[in-house]
């Protein structure tokens, strides 16, 4: 796709370079910044030339370690060679080393080195906007202050035949905790990582089927991996846990709640190609509550001009037993609500809505570290009656194999509040919410398979109930057989309760396992309620690991463009 703006920048200045580019995104200037743009398995020079050629223009953060950067040099005369305007922002007070200096003479700058950052910021953005309309001579460019620049060479002016640029630009606001800036920072190195990918133990992107065939007829499509946010990306870590939670999702406008490091995130863009903030707005709990340590929003629905979040809370308290697979502390969950009354701004928790029939106790069961309920995927139902629940009984139902259960609250008692909930159970809503038994509407015991993270939706143009959710065999994660029944599954229904035979989308493992390529919580987001077209989005990393300290790679945000063909 053709883009506006390419960022040239040190992985070092990572920070200003994404605060650039929120704000020029901001203003529906589409920017193309590395490693964010990256096609996964696409080689990184390749990617480069290729985000330069699509740009009408290089925006140079330049800094000290942008002066000593090849990556950024090859990147200034690659453009200079392709007649694309450069516009250098100077960050820091440096002069070009002869790499640089060679291409930088020609051209005017305006220094982004004191406060305030914001008029500079909306400086660069207008500057951005005349050049890209054609009126880069609408106002006089200030040079560099020749206190500071370079010399001009003794040889000829140089010949390049480029645009001149002006600019202006610099920090934006970033609403990231200290702790997280200042570990990128620390963290950062010349080279950005290479572009991640979902991969099987060699890890290469998995192949899946070119066309599937679901129940009545209808035909599934789905695209190459996409890259959406990469670890670490807007300052977040271990992202989209629990899967998307959309807001709004419309032709330049995207806004969707995610997990990050157990807490949940407002992130916003233009489109899933292109998310440019982040903020928190939904953390854990205090000491004694159900979810005290985490809160991770993994899906909403709209009500009466509110918004309603569904929640997986997470209690660590007490003596519970280590997860040596994953390097983790055991926990048990349970399904909370919040609400916003500000379209999604801002939250109030309202309280433990599902618990588990299994109580807080591993005394007696020596499966799984996880116990409880959680996973949470909501809807209002096709008849405009009742809130459907869709979650995951971690303890297990069946041979210690987990199901995905189904609860539901009925509209005419208003907001879904803690005391509405009816569980299934035994083929009818018949147990309470907080502890009742259930009876899962997706077993996996047949295939010797958990059923775990549903994402349910509801097709008008198919009138269909969809789910999307992984099948997790243990054996296989364990790598004792290989891999075959896990990955990420779709199934159809008429009524939301009753569903047909899973089929298998993308074959992948499924379980949070140290050093293992795995993708999980798979979201199905049509692009409208009437399109045939949307994406699935799950989260992923070509190599897993729970923490900063484990080499590896925390799970990040990937998508595929996804497309369903009804039968003639």
């Amino acid at each position: 796709m053709p883009y506006d703006v390419f960022i040239s920048h040190s992985s070092k200045d990572r920070l200003t370079a994404n605060a650039v580019c929120n704000r020029l995104e901001s203003a529906g200037i589409r920017c193309w910044i590395a490693p964010r743009d990256i096609i996964p398995g696409e080689g990184w020079s390749e990617a480069i030339m290729r985000g330069i050629d699509a740009a009408k223009v290089l925006v140079l953060v330049f800094s000290e370690n942008a002066n000593t950067s090849a990556h950024v040099r090859r990147e200034v005369a690659h453009a200079c060679d392709h007649e694309i305007t450069v516009i250098p922002m100077r960050i820091r007070d440096v002069t070009p080393k002869k790499g640089l200096k060679y291409y930088l003479d020609e051209l005017h700058w305006l220094d982004a080195l004191t406060p305030p950052m914001e008029g500079h910021l909306e400086t660069l953005t207008t500057r951005v906007k005349n050049i890209l309309n054609g009126e880069q001579n609408a106002e006089a460019r200030p040079l560099l202050d020749k206190s500071v620049a370079p010399s001009k060479p003794s040889k000829p002016p140089l010949s390049l035949p480029l645009k001149l640029g002006i600019l202006a630009g610099a920090l934006a606001f970033m609403t990231v905790a200290a702790d997280v800036i200042l570990w990128l920072e620390s963290n950062s190195s010349e080279k950005a990582h290479a572009p991640a990918q979902v991969a099987s133990p060699d890890n290469k992107v998995p192949s899946v089927p070119s066309l599937v065939t679901l129940s009545d007829g209808v035909q599934v499509k789905l695209g190459d991996q996409q890259t959406l946010l990469r670890d670490q990306d807007l300052g977040l870590r271990d992202i989209a846990g629990k899967g998307v939670a959309v807001i709004e999702n419309e032709p330049s406008k995207v806004r969707v709640l995610l997990q990050a490091m157990n807490e949940t995130y407002l992130v916003t863009g233009t489109d899933f190609q292109h998310l440019t903030s982040a903020s928190k707005v939904l953390g854990a709990g205090d000491h004694g509550e159900f979810d005290n340590a985490g809160a991770g929003v993994a899906s909403i629905i709209r009500l009466d001009n509110h918004l309603y979040a569904f929640y997986e809370g997470r209690d660590n308290e007490g003596d519970l037993p280590e997860n040596g697979q994953a390097a983790f502390k055991g926990m048990y969950c349970g399904i909370g609500l919040a609400e916003s009354t500000n379209d999604g701004t801002t939250w109030t928790k309202k309280g433990e809505i599902i618990r588990s029939a299994k109580p807080k106790d591993w005394s007696d069961w020596s499966g799984q570290s996880i116990r409880g309920v959680g996973t949470p995927s909501a809807l209002i139902d096709a008849t405009n009656t009742y809130v459907y629940l869709y979650y995951v009984e971690f303890s297990g139902l069946k041979n210690g194999i987990q199901g995905i259960c189904l609860a539901r609250a009925p509209l005419s008692k208003g907001a879904p509040l803690p005391d509405n909930w009816q569980k299934f159970y035994l083929d009818a809503f018949s147990e309470p919410g907080l502890g009742g038994k259930e009876t899962p509407v997706i077993d996996g015991s047949a295939v010797k398979a958990g059923a775990m993270y549903p994402h349910a939706t509801f097709s008008k143009s198919l009138n269909k109930y969809i789910l999307t959710f992984n099948f997790n065999r243990v054996a296989e994660a364990r790598q004792e057989m290989a891999l075959g029944k896990s990955g990420i599954y779709i199934a159809f229904s008429d009524d939301g309760i009753h569903w047909s035979t899973p089929v298998q989308l993308i074959s992948t493992y499924s379980q949070r396992v140290l050093g293992l390529s795995i993708a999980i919580e798979p979201t199905l987001v049509l692009d409208n309620p009437e399109s045939l077209t949307g994406w699935l989005l799950y989260a992923y990393t070509p190599k897993y690991t729970s923490n900063a300290s484990i080499p590896g790679v925390a799970l990040h945000l990937a998508g595929r463009r996804i497309e369903f063909t009804k039968k003639p």
